[in-house]
């Protein structure tokens, strides 16, 4: 095993090159510059269903007052079952789209058969809108990828005080996004006003590396982490 995360941690750079690592094995995100960590926080990052995979790439955005597009086993199993429950779209902030151009068309709820889409028989794009309550909190950070994997903030606190911090859909929720946007982007950091989808180009790429590190280093050696994820044994 710890051959297993060696392996691992041998594709990582070394401290002289300003990157960012996430850890999804310990849950935390660590940030390097000039040869040494200049920050670490807690990050929330996938459940075993839905794991946070292991990457690398260049973060090169950050979107301010971000859409978050919910996920469709999210709006069959959850926006769905809710509306026929008696909620409506409106009181979860959310809309339903026509199709998934840059300028949808925003559909009226009661013309949906929401039953087909419980059932799984329609599909339906459905977003939810930017505020305090947004699940992507108020920015989120992208890097191109296959798995729709991204960083952002979050308003649910609460699972950022968990020791095991797996809840998410294998997005990686921030402590800190302020933080780590200031820290990227200096005073270039911040929305202007409140439109939604403000994209801001970072001032240079970031890199940042998505690993599983099931060894840690403690202060009488080492420990081995719980392999949430299974990696190890396979």
């Amino acid at each position: 095993m710890l051959r297993l995360n060696r392996e691992r941690a041998r594709v990582l750079p070394s401290p002289a090159v300003r990157h960012i690592v996430v850890d999804a094995a310990a849950a935390r995100l660590y940030y390097y510059q000039n040869g040494e960590q200049v920050g670490s926080m807690r990050v929330v990052v996938g459940t075993a269903r839905t794991q946070t995979p292991m990457l690398a790439g260049y973060l090169n955005w950050a979107i301010f007052n971000p859409y978050w597009n919910v996920p469709d086993y999210l709006v069959r199993d959850n926006v769905a079952r809710k509306v026929l429950s008696g909620r409506t779209l409106d009181s979860m902030n959310m809309q339903a789209l026509a199709d998934w151009s840059d300028e949808p068309a925003v559909l009226d709820p009661a013309k949906i058969d929401w039953q087909a889409v419980r059932d799984g028989r329609q599909d339906l794009r459905v977003r939810e809108l930017p505020g305090p309550v947004n699940s992507m909190g108020k920015v989120k950070f992208l890097f191109p990828n296959d798995e729709g994997i991204y960083l952002h903030d979050t308003p649910n606190r609460d699972l950022l005080a968990k020791d095991a911090r797996f809840f998410s859909n294998g997005c990686i929720r921030l402590e800190d996004a302020a933080e780590l946007g200031r820290w990227m982007m200096g005073k270039a950091y911040g929305a202007k006003g409140k439109a939604p989808e403000q994209a801001v180009p970072l001032p240079a790429p970031v890199p940042v590396y998505l690993t599983y590190l099931t060894a840690t280093q403690t202060k009488k050696g080492f420990a081995l982490l719980d392999d949430v994820y299974q990696r190890d044994r396979r």
